[in-house]
């Protein structure tokens, strides 16, 4: 059956590629003001949803979509087999400046160079498809299911993840899954993801606005007071990057880089924070940065300790916003804490340690550890299939992060299919993101395989 199921995947190449095209070709980016009831993300999830099952009941697969419109799923299988689920999304993020997608539009799918150019077809649009190919490769060849395989799919993976919420509050949770929504060989270990917020009140005459996003480093940070003159002196000194604006006020330039690696950024807020204390510009948030924090990304100053471990890595600590102005200061945090490590024990501290430097602590958000111990059927099974695959019998279960919808229930993990170390074009949120065809063929006869041979188990 192996063999029959690895040749089938050649022959599914040109209906993959299409179904793919069709779903890149619906703008499924979130729009809550264009939403309606029944469609809460807007009209383009909500016609994801309806594509997508289209698809699946073309195999007849059992279809479901939430009357809330904030996920879907397709099953096959034994109504009473137990629930084995692949878990994905069809929202986007947003296109950006359409000027820098120079190879073809994107929401056009168009194949250039034997890549499939278009918002989603790496995340999570051809990766959804490609495990539901491999899915109809088994109904294709007749195979009698043992299990009932559930295809999830959420509309708000990329911003809120209340679709997920909803379908762990009103449905069944599988007694194992994957998500197709990283990269191989596999993820087993996400850390904790912890947002927050400093504040205080402080009156000053000088505005700060710095950050946009809790989960990317500060690249920007503007200053808008006196002192301009000493400031400018102070950031050339320290080879700090900086411009002076038409209105008199000053942006110090840092690189941006994901909170989960803000170690690889160089952040604006610190910058300009350690110069302002240096020339004796002062507030309680300002001396907070340039003493507590500085230019450090793992928390060590202001945690009084490095916190690491062998499965995950450091913990890591990302200043993500500031904003001085109206009386009030707001900094805003991101921090990504390993995977042995209790989070609450870290909240705690930041608790703690915050309310006796005199600011109040809000938690904005927190998605909580995945950690599936290697040792287990889930991962022994998933990295001996990519290892047959792709022969990389070096490969080892990775840690990240990042947050996907692996973490929403036990006994899940990242598959795929990012092919990282068979250097894969990974443009994923970028301008031109694409899927290069040749890894198509092999990530079906993964998904298809894993889907065969968890089959065979009993969870």
């Amino acid at each position: 059956m192996k063999e029959k199921i690895l040749n089938n995947c050649e022959l599914l190449i040109d209906e993959t590629i299409g179904n793919i095209q069709k779903m890149i070709a619906i703008d499924s980016v979130r729009n809550v003001e264009a939403g309606s009831e029944g469609k809460p993300f807007g009209p383009g999830i909500d016609q994801a949803f309806d594509e997508f099952l289209s698809l699946c009941a073309s195999i007849g697969m059992r279809t479901y979509k939430d009357k809330d419109g904030k996920y879907a799923y397709a099953e096959i299988g034994p109504e009473d087999g137990q629930l084995f689920g692949i878990l994905g999304h069809l929202d986007v993020v947003p296109v950006g400046d359409l000027a820098k997608w120079t190879e073809a539009e994107p929401f056009s799918g168009k194949v250039v160079d034997e890549k499939i150019i278009g918002r989603g077809s790496l995340d999570d649009k051809g990766p959804v498809v490609i495990a539901f190919m491999a899915l109809k490769n088994l109904v294709d060849l007749g195979y009698n299911f043992k299990s009932r395989v559930r295809i999830i799919v959420g509309g708000a993976e990329e911003t809120t993840w209340e679709c997920i919420d909803k379908y762990k509050e009103e449905q069944e949770i599988p007694v194992v899954s994957f998500s197709p929504d990283a990269e191989f060989p596999l993820i087993n270990a996400e850390k904790s993801l912890l947002q927050f917020n400093l504040s205080d009140n402080f009156e000053g005459d000088f505005e700060i606005m710095a950050g946009n996003a809790y989960n990317a480093v500060c690249d920007e940070a503007v200053y808008k007071g006196p002192q301009v003159d000493e400031l400018i002196a102070e950031l050339e000194k320290l080879n700090y990057q900086f411009e002076k604006n038409n209105d008199g006020s000053i942006t110090v330039l840092g690189e941006t880089a994901h909170a989960k690696d803000c170690n690889l950024g160089v952040n604006a807020i610190s910058h300009l924070c350690i110069a302002l204390y240096n020339i004796g510009i002062h507030s309680p948030a300002i001396d907070f940065i340039a003493t507590k924090i500085q230019n450090t990304y793992y928390g060590e100053l202001l945690l009084n300790e490095v916190i690491e471990d062998q499965e995950s890595g450091h913990l890591t600590l990302n200043l993500a916003k500031l904003q001085i102005k109206d009386g009030k200061e707001i900094i805003g945090f991101d921090s990504r804490i390993p995977v042995t490590v209790d989070e609450d024990q870290i909240i705690n501290k930041y608790q703690t340690i915050t309310k006796e430097l005199g600011f109040e602590y809000e938690q904005i958000d927190l998605l909580r550890k995945l950690f599936v111990p290697e040792s287990s059927d889930l991962v022994q099974t998933l990295m001996k299939i990519y290892k047959e695959i792709t022969k990389d019998e070096d490969a080892k279960p990775l840690s990240s992060g990042g947050a996907t919808y692996s973490r929403a229930w036990g006994n899940c993990v990242a598959y795929g299919m990012v092919f990282e170390r068979q250097h894969m074009i990974e443009r994923m949120h970028k301008p031109n993101e694409c899927l290069e065809i040749k890894f198509i063929v092999p990530a079906l006869q993964i998904y298809s395989l894993a889907i065969y041979e968890l089959d065979q188990i009993k969870f």
